[in-house]
């Protein structure tokens, strides 16, 4: 009896620590899986944490065997067929911040879904968790008023997309930088790569903005817009609706509707052009120019005495 109840223990003991195993495998598993998900997702952009997650994908490797090894031997000694790998626990996972920047909202915005929105694994609770741990600043002010909690999750999100999910501005801005990009002084093999990193950078984000077949327009849109004053610019970014893609074609229309109308009103409303009424001060310097004058000795009047005719005769 004896015998039965430390053969039932050990294999208690085995079934538990097996279970533990299985767990252990299945975080491992998920952690490969969101690495995975980044290698498909990559961007030129976040070239500065391949090292970091190579680093990270040998650790797992080395964990998964070690962990399969003990699995095995366990299996073995028991008997006991594997059980599916269930309630994967991912691990903490580091995600770069995000302040509230715009021109930074769709990188960070492509890698959050990537590893924490899109993740079937984590609760909203826990996606929660990670959304307010990746905010800094004006980004973390937008949410500050929720709690972390399964329904305010998604009010948080859409929070976040409302404010920095504006296809017009981010495709304005990258544009703009485009534009802004100084040309090199003389060769350098670094300033060749810096630039053609620094211009690929903003045309891979433009190419997720907008296919590129528009990207001629929004190039004419925002060069022309950029010739404008700023009272007729301003008129303008009022005309455009929020989320609206303008065209060239509307653009251009605009500024002449907007020439047309300003000509318009110079017609109804002529500026006067007839000259003031002198003031009583040149009016004032008139006649003290005339009283200095000088008078003929002769005749009394204003010219010198040689002048005049009277005393000649």
């Amino acid at each position: 009896m004896a015998g039965k109840k430390a053969s039932a223990s050990r294999a208690a003991s085995s079934a538990a620590k097996l279970k533990l195993l299985h767990r252990r495998r299945s975080n491992i598993l998920g952690s490969a899986m969101m690495i995975n998900d980044f290698n498909r997702s990559y961007e030129p952009t976040q070239q500065d944490q391949l090292a970091t997650q190579i680093a990270y994908l040998d650790e797992l490797w080395r964990d998964f065997l070690s962990t399969q090894e003990e699995i095995e031997v366990l299996e073995d000694n028991c008997a006991q067929p594997t059980q599916p790998i269930t309630n994967v626990r991912l691990p903490e996972i580091k995600i770069p911040v995000f302040c509230g920047k715009i021109d930074d909202w769709v990188s960070f915005r492509d890698l959050f879904v990537s590893l924490i929105h899109s993740n079937q694994q984590l609760t909203a609770v826990q996606k929660m968790h990670y959304l307010r741990a990746s905010l800094t600043d004006e980004a973390a002010r937008v949410i500050s008023a929720l709690d972390i909690s399964a329904d305010d999750y998604q009010v948080a999100w859409n929070l976040l997309k409302d404010r920095y999910e504006n296809p017009n501005m981010l495709i304005k801005r990258h544009m703009s930088a485009l534009l802004a990009i100084n040309p090199l002084k003389r060769e350098s093999a670094l300033g060749l790569s810096e630039l053609a990193d620094s211009f690929d950078r903003h045309v891979q984000l433009l190419n997720k903005l907008e296919t590129a077949e528009e990207h001629w327009n929004s190039f004419l849109v925002e060069r022309l817009s950029s010739c404008l004053d700023p009272c007729t610019l301003r008129e303008w970014e009022t005309h455009v609706d929020d989320g609206e893609r303008p065209t060239y074609k509307e653009l251009l229309e605009f500024v002449h509707k907007r020439s047309r109308i300003i000509k318009t009103l110079m017609l109804s409303h002529p500026t006067n052009t007839q000259s003031k009424p002198k003031s009583s001060k040149s009016r004032f310097t008139t006649h003290v120019a005339a009283d200095n004058t000088k008078k003929c000795l002769y005749c009394k009047e204003s010219h010198l005495l040689f002048q005049c005719s009277g005393s000649k005769a």
